[in-house]
């Protein structure tokens, strides 16, 4: 049976309308673990995330509760750490340890020790050491961004999240657990995503800059991995701002430079690419790398 024309574009219609409520369906699937703050990951059997997820309940309970000071030996090995005396700071507190095994201030910076070395590899048993022995001194709950920041580096973008969201969860709006979310988010290549993250992590970042307690590092890394994210979604305007924005800020930082000669390139301005080459190549080596 021949179809008449109006019963063939009537076909073509309901078949248009029927892909189109089909590609809504998965967006809407895809986007649903963003909307509910990645509660898939939340509730994953991942060692991790079981181990984050104790941690974060016990740090809730605690909030509020008034904490003795520090001792003057883990006092005296934080201010080490802070002027970057590693070893010293933690020979202290390993004396520290010989006398009070459960001291979780000094096994949290211990960690903190390796960590500022970048050393995360040794840092992560004392801060899931921290975590089983839950709160104990003021701030503890820090443990779980740090904890985060070494599982990111090690290569589990999965326990990494975990972390963060557990931190965003006790301290809502955090910048620093917000710009370590997208970073979790580019090595699972959710890249809106990572934007949203950076985006959110710099408003809290410019906030919070003052005198006292500067910023213009955090605010600058935020506009470098925009640019990058921009970058790679090809969005060639767009990530020479933010990369030119990160430079101004940061001008020390050599791979931003790396990356906006990569744009410069794509966008056929071949004397500013070398030039930005030339200066990534200048500050690495002023860098020592």
């Amino acid at each position: 049976m021949r179809l008449l024309p109006q019963q063939r574009l009537l076909i073509e219609l309901l078949s248009t309308l029927t892909l189109l409520a089909l590609l809504a369906c998965q967006e809407e699937k895809a986007a649903e673990p963003r909307r509910a703050g990645l509660t898939h990951v939340e509730q994953s059997a991942h060692p991790v995330v079981v181990r984050v997820r104790k941690a974060r309940v016990l740090f809730e309970e605690a909030k509020g509760r008034a904490w003795p000071p520090l001792s003057k030996r883990v006092t005296m090995a934080y201010a080490g750490i802070q002027r970057g005396h590693f070893k010293r700071a933690r020979s202290m507190l390993q004396q520290e340890l010989d006398e009070n095994p459960q001291s979780g201030a000094a096994i949290y910076l211990l960690g903190c020790a390796w960590y500022r070395e970048q050393q995360y590899a040794a840092a992560i048993p004392y801060f899931e050491k921290t975590l089983e022995i839950g709160p104990s001194f003021a701030g503890c709950e820090s443990v779980l961004y740090r904890y985060g920041r070494c599982l990111y580096n090690l290569g589990d973008a999965v326990g990494s999240r975990s972390a963060a969201l557990a931190y965003l969860k006790l301290n809502q709006g955090n910048a620093d657990a917000l710009f370590l979310l997208g970073l979790a988010d580019i090595e699972e290549a959710d890249l809106e995503a990572a934007i949203a993250h950076f985006k959110e992590a710099l408003a809290g970042f410019e906030a919070n800059d003052s005198t006292e307690h500067p910023t213009t590092g955090d605010i600058a890394k935020c506009h470098a991995r925009l640019g990058d994210v921009y970058l790679q979604q090809g969005k060639l305007a767009r990530a020479q701002t933010e990369l030119q924005r990160c430079i101004s800020l940061y001008p020390a930082h050599y791979e931003p430079y790396f990356m906006l000669s990569r744009v410069l390139t794509r966008l056929g301005e071949t004397e500013a690419a070398q030039h930005a080459m030339d200066q990534f190549l200048a500050r690495k080596k002023q860098a020592g790398r």
